[in-house]
């Protein structure tokens, strides 16, 4: 689906909101090869960012430190800190055709087993770095495994932002939803469907408008040839574990 995308032409950036590299289901690629599975076959799909969410710490935070150097994309978050440090980037600058897009962070509540990590308030956060994102990028977004009353509070809350996507508890839509004046777009989990937004700028850069649709990735898709192999791969070097990705906390 994502070449299918991109064979459209125009710039585009692939995102995932968090909650994604381990499982609690312990027959599961992801979690019996520590994360490799999924931050592997996110680099063959050539992801640009990936929000950390809090069963990303199923493992522990030095695990999932080791797991995101190597990556290929951004992971990022503005209200987690291990040891009272900030674990990772709050946003990452992206650019396409010119453009600047900063990419932000936010991390939701959830049980993390790990006492050396604590989950701050994502409001204060995100106001803090929106400010700076601001300052190095012409496009805003944010990217949230909050849960639907934090989402509702950051539209309203925190200026600045010109898209949330959200994942979590939020529901997924199959349209663009909007709280105070900000686009909100989600989309379902497990790999089953993904969400495609469209932001159209006018000739100043600022966006005027917002597009979002469901695609359920049924098996009009096929496999790619590719992520098949490399399914194959970690099979064979892991076991038979089901390779389906890390269920959403819903």
């Amino acid at each position: 689906m994502i070449k299918r995308v991109r064979q459209s032409g125009q710039p585009v950036i692939v995102l995932d909101a968090g909650n994604t590299l381990f499982s609690k289901t312990l027959n599961n690629l992801n979690t019996l090869s520590e994360g490799r599975y999924m931050i592997a076959g996110m680099n063959a799909m050539g992801y640009d960012a990936l929000a950390i969410g809090p069963i990303e710490f199923a493992l522990g935070a030095d695990l999932l430190r080791q797991r995101l150097s190597e990556a290929k994309f951004a992971a990022v978050t503005a209200n987690v800190t291990v040891d009272g440090k900030a674990f990772g980037q709050p946003f990452a600058v992206l650019e396409r055709d010119g453009l600047k897009v900063a990419v932000l962070g936010l991390t939701g509540s959830g049980k993390i087993d790990d006492a050396t990590v604590q989950i701050g308030d994502p409001i204060a956060a995100a106001a803090a770095s929106v400010e700076q994102a601001r300052k190095q990028a012409g496009l805003v977004i944010a990217l949230s495994n909050l849960d639907q009353e934090g989402v509702q509070a950051l539209a309203r809350s925190v200026p600045g932002i010109d898209l949330i996507v959200a994942a979590g508890y939020y529901a997924a839509t199959d349209q663009v939803v909007w709280l105070s004046g900000i686009p909100i777009v989600s989309c379902g989990g497990l790999g089953e469907d993904a969400g495609v937004t469209g932001i159209t700028l006018n000739a100043a850069g600022a966006p005027v408008r917002f597009d979002h649709r469901q695609v359920v990735l049924d098996s009009s898709y096929g496999d790619d040839q590719e992520i098949s192999a490399l399914r194959a791969e970690f099979q064979a070097k892991y076991g038979s574990g089901s390779a389906t990705v890390t269920p959403s906390p819903q």
